[in-house]
């Protein structure tokens, strides 16, 4: 059986937890309203962090673990980096960012119409921080997790001999 240092998959769990975390803490205490890509940058979190306690507590092979890990973190760059170049106007993305705010087509949609409030746009930062936005921070996060990681895969290849 081979040796598990599952310092990288520990590492993964904590700070995919605390991105979690914080974002719940911004949104509901601090009241930031999160975009659509914040809510799957979001997403990518927790399956990190969920996926990252299971492997460590199962027996799925340890290169495979942090492959899948690997895998689950370049998404979130790829996201995140999509996310930021939005907000700093680099690229466009064709996105649902906005709320349908067509006519209502009966009365009794009249009240929920009424009541409808737009969601934030994906283009514009919620919160900048030394000219760095929340999915720019993400992007470099993830990016230090994606190093981690790649570490952790070359220190567990199977050594020649």
């Amino acid at each position: 059986m081979e040796k598990r240092n599952d310092h990288a998959m520990t590492i993964v769990f904590w700070v995919t937890g605390s991105l979690v975390t914080l974002s719940l803490f911004l949104e509901h205490i601090m009241g930031l309203s999160p975009c659509y890509l914040c809510l799957k940058e979001r997403s990518i979190h927790m399956i990190l962090c969920v996926a990252s306690l299971i492997l460590m507590r199962t027996s799925v092979p340890h290169r495979l673990g942090l492959g899948l890990l690997w895998g689950g973190v370049l998404a979130s760059i790829l996201l995140a980096g999509a996310h930021a170049g939005f907000e700093y106007g680099w690229w466009y993305l064709d996105l649902p960012c906005q709320a349908d705010l067509s006519l209502p087509m009966s009365l009794g949609q009249m009240p929920d119409q009424l009541n409808l409030k737009a969601p934030p746009r994906c283009d514009e930062p919620a919160l900048v921080f030394a000219g760095l936005s929340l999915a720019g921070a993400n992007f470099l996060i993830s990016l230090g997790l994606l190093v981690l990681l790649s570490k952790a895969l070359m220190r567990s290849a199977p050594q020649s001999s």
